[in-house]
């Protein structure tokens, strides 16, 4: 199942394995922190990204070092007005580098394989799919489209990123690194998962109980799903923005607990009020 990555939690998950893109994002930052750019077509065309923001505007200021020419300002001012996006496809023209299209996140799906008997990970790897909010100026009937692929290498300690084919509206990048590997592994929808029958049982009494004892039960019974709704809001909410590669199991019990609080005050003033 895809899930869309960029902003402030630039991660994805699949199969319960965390993979994080801070990393990603940065690679080909110079120390000046120019924006990285990396050639799609050779004098023509290039990529300034930071997949891990909401968004921006690319800046001349924050050109990269590699020969490309000065940003039209005009153009991209024009683009960051109407999409904004976090990627965009810069177009040399005229002496200047131009806005063609811009990209808002990247779709996420990976690839993991186990052994079938140890259950330990033999092969991983990872795509993003990006796909411009304008048509392609190659073709007006089709949208841009990069597809950025991830292969765990652990040996390669700085990854680059490699143009591995080009089309007229289509662009595909490989990118071997360590920091494509799996950041970490959460098994916390395998455990929600083993609850989850027993929450139709919940649901039983809980209507008998409603039933049988009338409206004095339906205060307590709402109080109770405020409750659940709101200390569970809080945990998986703190839950996403746990960094993957330091977090520990005490930082996971101080986050229930105070989700656990939360709702315990969420449910209380429910109450009062009802």
């Amino acid at each position: 199942m895809d899930s869309k990555v960029g902003g402030a939690v630039c991660q994805g998950m699949k199969d319960y394995s965390v993979f994080n893109f801070k990393t990603l994002s940065s690679v080909g930052v110079t120390k000046k922190k120019n924006q990285v750019s990396f050639t799609i077509k050779a004098g023509a065309s290039f990529i300034d990204h930071r997949i891990c923001s909401t968004s921006f505007m690319p800046d001349s200021k924050k050109l990269n070092d590699g020969g490309k020419k000065p940003i039209d300002v005009k153009s991209c001012k024009k683009m960051y007005a109407e999409a904004p996006g976090n990627m965009y496809l810069m177009t040399e023209k005229s002496g200047k580098s131009i806005c063609s299209n811009s990209f808002k996140y990247g779709k996420f799906d990976a690839d993991i394989e186990h052994d079938k008997k140890t259950g330990k990970v033999t092969k991983q790897s990872w795509e993003l799919k990006y796909k411009s909010l304008q048509k392609c100026s190659a073709d007006s009937s089709k949208h841009f489209e990069i597809k950025i692929k991830g292969t765990c290498a652990p040996k390669v300690k700085a990854g680059k990123m490699k143009l591995a084919k080009s089309e007229k509206c289509k662009v595909s990048i490989n990118y071997a690194s360590k920091d494509a590997c799996i950041a970490a592994t959460f098994p916390l929808q395998k455990y929600m998962a083993k609850i989850a029958p027993f929450t139709g049982i919940v649901l039983i009494i809980g209507g008998l109980a409603c039933t049988f004892a009338g409206s004095k039960f339906v205060p307590i019974a709402i109080s109770f799903l405020m409750f659940l709704a709101g200390s569970g809001g809080i945990f998986m909410v703190g839950y996403n923005f746990l960094p993957p590669t330091t977090v520990k199991m005490w930082s996971l019990i101080v986050l229930l607990v105070v989700a656990i609080l939360i709702g315990i005050l969420i449910a209380w003033i429910a109450y009062k009020f009802l």
